[in-house]
């Protein structure tokens, strides 16, 4: 599942360090092309404009038809899910839209892996902005309509909340989850805008027996760190780890390795970061 924006194939784009692509080390590790599968739920026009695109009905049942269609093609009854930046936030909120918990062998929310949490950002554009729909509040009258504005006294969003799409591993007791993210270096979590200490931690889940691991491979700049550099129309190092580092989308396009770890393997904790390398802290 890509991020908003994002294409499918880009599971393909090849990681700063060298080495194999996620695709690349999946092949390796013996899967076959006729088991890996990806789903692009945002049209071409709508991946050119990120923060008009938001969470609902119709883009929960492209992606539920996607894991019908998947096990339907391979006779299998479960399915693994790789989720990225919004793909993941998505692809649990389809989950449950579709009542397939059951389908779901393990779910790997990578980097924002889903804003679990919202964006730090969301609260410095508002609610409920026509230019930021990406940030919007949940739809008062739809539970399935909704943004990526954090939950506060005063901004409805309880799937941004303590029980909502973080809380997934309790509501699916025999799924098992894992988490990669960036933290601070992530600079789509924690852009300067948001100034926020724990932005990074929106990546993971809320504690659960069946939460093995979670995982910061974040590293190199931040999004907080001013350079006056101009030239991308911000103060700060808009790109954050993905600059000279890990941030957020090379904690995706990186981290082949640590994927087939948690697909292949029981690993826990930082037991995932076998193979892998320069950084990989357990962050829960």
């Amino acid at each position: 599942m890509p991020g908003n924006g994002d294409d499918a194939r880009n599971f393909d784009f090849p990681p700063n360090v060298g080495g194999p692509s996620v695709y690349e080390s999946l092949r390796a590790a013996g899967y076959r092309d006729c088991e890996l599968f990806g789903v692009n739920w945002l049209s071409a026009e709508h991946r050119l404009k990120p923060l008009l695109n938001y969470h609902d009905a119709t883009k929960a049942q492209i992606v539920v038809d996607f894991i019908n269609d998947v096990m339907k093609f391979t006779g299998q009854p479960q399915v693994d899910l790789i989720g990225h930046s919004m793909g993941a936030t998505l692809g649990l909120q389809a989950v449950e839209f579709g009542s397939l918990e059951r389908a779901i062998r393990r779910v790997i929310v990578i980097v924002i892996a889903g804003p679990l949490r919202g964006l730090a950002m969301c609260p410095v554009v508002g609610y409920a902005n026509p230019s930021f729909t990406v940030c919007g509040a949940q739809n008062y009258f739809s539970a399935n309509i909704f943004g990526l504005y954090p939950p506060s006294l005063f901004v409805w969003n309880p799937n941004m909340g303590s029980n909502g799409l973080r809380a997934a591993p309790q509501r699916m007791p025999s799924t098992r989850f894992y988490a990669i993210g960036a933290d601070i270096n992530d600079e789509f979590l924690c852009q300067s805008a948001g100034f926020t200490a724990d932005c990074g931690k929106s990546t993971y889940f809320e504690p659960a027996s069946n939460v093995l691991s979670q995982l910061d491979v974040g590293y190199g700049s931040t999004a907080l760190e001013v350079d006056y550099d101009l030239s991308d129309y911000s103060i700060f190092k808009a790109g954050g780890g993905d600059l000279d580092g890990v941030g957020h989308y090379r904690a995706k396009n990186n981290t082949g390795a640590l994927q087939v770890n948690m697909l292949k393997s029981d690993c826990r904790g930082a037991d995932c970061c076998a193979g892998y390398s320069p950084v990989c802290d357990r962050a829960q």
